[in-house]
């Protein structure tokens, strides 16, 4: 009888240090799901940060060869050398080729940006949060601006309603002039310095490329 008493103790001891236990881990988890909803933030903000400093990197690469590339075709065009046309074509090959390179590591960088606010936006939304819980991971693109600008009709979301209330604070305040202009400059995106800065080298090493090709070409 003893031992049985003592069997069974023992094993309501066992279930109530399991139950203790299983306590614990759901106590850790909650915890360690509200630290992560607190700082997931903080990870989508420096991943987007990482990308843009990568994107430095490569357009102050870019700007470096070009610097090369530009002197080479400079150096060979002052000596009035025949031999040296075939190599300036083939630095203005090169040159739009590293162009074209910044070009497609730009279009990837957008959309890896782009691919982070659409976690983001699939984390406030699953989470069932809204924005403003939380600081901005970006600051506000031309997209958000112009997701509102022309549809009144639509059924807004509290998560809309917040950058709706964004997007009239920026620009419903101003005179009806400053706000067409503001709408003019959210359409230049392509302005953007790792935008334009490739395309500008692609246009003019392809210009260097026929004249140096027509040059050749014997007169009549």
């Amino acid at each position: 009888m003893i031992l049985k008493i003592s069997v069974n103790q023992i094993l309501t001891r066992n279930e109530n240090h399991d139950m203790c236990n299983e306590n614990v881990r759901c106590n850790t988890k909650e915890t360690m799901s509200e630290e992560i909803q607190k700082s997931y933030h903080n990870i989508i903000r420096q991943m987007i940060t990482d990308e843009n400093e990568i994107r430095n990197q490569r357009t102050n690469w870019f700007l470096v060869i070009q610097g090369f590339l530009v002197a080479g075709c400079c150096e060979l065009y002052a000596n009035k050398c025949q031999c040296n046309n075939d190599l300036i074509l083939i630095i203005s090959s090169i040159g739009f080729l590293t162009s074209l390179s910044l070009v497609y590591a730009s279009w990837r960088s957008e959309k890896s940006i782009k691919m982070l606010l659409a976690v983001w936006d699939i984390f406030i939304r699953e989470a069932d949060k809204r924005y403003k819980d939380f600081p901005p991971v970006i600051a506000l693109t031309s997209g958000i601006i112009n997701k509102y600008k022309d549809d009144k009709n639509k059924k807004f979301t509290d998560n809309d309603k917040r950058e709706l209330e964004i997007y009239y604070l920026m620009y419903y305040k101003k005179t009806n002039i400053k706000r067409k202009w503001d709408s003019f400059l959210n359409k230049l995106d392509f302005l953007l310095p790792f935008i334009s800065i490739p395309v500008i080298f692609i246009i003019a090493w392809v210009a260097v490329f026929f004249i140096i090709i027509l040059k050749d070409l014997p007169c009549k």
